[in-house]
C-alpha cells in the first residue's frame, strides 16, 4: 500500500532554507531571523500537518482491517456452515438408505407372514427395472411410518384368487396381465373393476361392506387392488407386468 502527502508548507520551507544558506544574497541580520522564524514556524506547521495526515491514514488502515477481520470471520463462519451442510446431507442420504432398507424388509416379513402363498405382481421397463409409481399402502406390505411405497411392486394374497379367475380370465386369472404393458391391460382391469363394484355382475356371497381386514377377499378389498394396477397402467403406459 503506497501513501503520498503532500505538504502544502514544504515548497515555501525548503525555498526559504535555500536562501538562507545562499551567501551571495546577503540578507541582513534582521531578515536572517525573520527568515529563520519562518523557517522555524513552517516546520512546525509542516509536522503537525504531517502527524495528522498520518493519524488519517492510521485510521483508515484500522478501518480497512477491521472489514478484512470481519471478512475472514464471514468466510470462516461459512465455511463452517459449508462442512455443516456436507455433513447433514450425507446423513440424508444415509437415512434415505436406512429408511428404503427397512421398508424392504418390513415389505418381505409381511409376505413371510401370509397364511398362503401370495401373488408377486410388479411392473418393469424393458431392461427389466421396476419402475416408480406415486406413493401407495395397498397389498400385502405396510411401511412403518406409513408414507407407503413407491416402487411397483406389489404382494396380493391368493385369497382374491376367486374374483382374479371369474373377473380378469377363468385360466389364468390375474397373471394374464404378466408380460403385456399397461396399455393392454388397462382395459381389462377397467372392466374387471366395474364388474366387481356392480352388485348384479359380481354374483351373491360377496358382501360389499368395507372391511378392515385385508385378507378378507370381498369386492372392496379386490376393487383397491384393480385401481392400483389401473394407475400404474396411466403413469406407465409402456411398464411391461411381470409376477410370479
Amino acid at each position: 500500500m503506497v501513501i503520498k502527502i503532500q505538504n502544502p508548507f514544504l515548497t515555501e520551507l525548503v525555498g526559504l532554507v535555500l536562501v538562507l544558506d545562499n551567501k551571495t544574497i546577503g540578507l541582513t541580520k534582521i531578515e536572517e531571523q525573520r527568515v529563520e522564524e519562518r523557517i522555524s514556524l513552517l516546520r512546525n506547521k509542516s509536522r503537525q500537518y504531517t502527524q495528522q495526515i498520518l493519524k488519517n491514514v492510521a485510521g483508515k488502515i484500522e478501518v480497512v482491517q477491521t472489514k478484512a477481520r470481519a471478512v475472514e470471520s464471514d468466510f470462516k463462519y461459512i465455511s463452517r456452515q459449508y462442512k455443516e451442510m456436507c455433513i447433514l446431507y450425507r446423513d440424508a442420504d444415509e437415512l434415505v438408505k436406512y429408511i428404503r432398507e427397512q421398508k424392504k424388509e418390513i415389505r418381505e416379513e409381511m409376505q413371510t407372514k401370509s397364511e398362503k402363498k401370495g401373488y408377486d405382481i410388479n411392473m418393469v421397463n424393458k431392461k427389466g427395472d421396476i419402475l416408480s409409481v406415486d406413493y401407495f399402502e395397498e397389498g400385502g406390505s405396510r411401511s412403518y411410518d406409513g408414507s407407503g411405497f413407491d416402487e411397483a411392486n406389489i404382494s396380493v394374497t391368493y385369497n382374491y384368487a376367486w374374483f382374479f379367475y371369474k373377473f380378469m380370465d377363468k385360466e389364468k386369472g390375474i397373471k394374464i396381465i404378466y408380460g403385456k404393458t399397461g396399455e393392454q391391460v388397462r382395459p381389462r382391469l377397467q372392466k374387471a373393476l366395474d364388474e366387481v363394484c356392480n352388485p348384479d355382475t359380481r354374483g351373491s356371497g360377496n358382501s360389499e361392506v368395507e372391511h378392515n381386514n385385508y385378507w378378507e377377499p370381498t369386492p372392496n378389498n379386490v376393487a383397491k387392488i384393480f385401481k392400483l394396477l389401473i394407475s400404474w397402467c396411466k403413469q406407465h403406459p409402456k411398464g411391461i407386468f411381470q409376477g410370479d
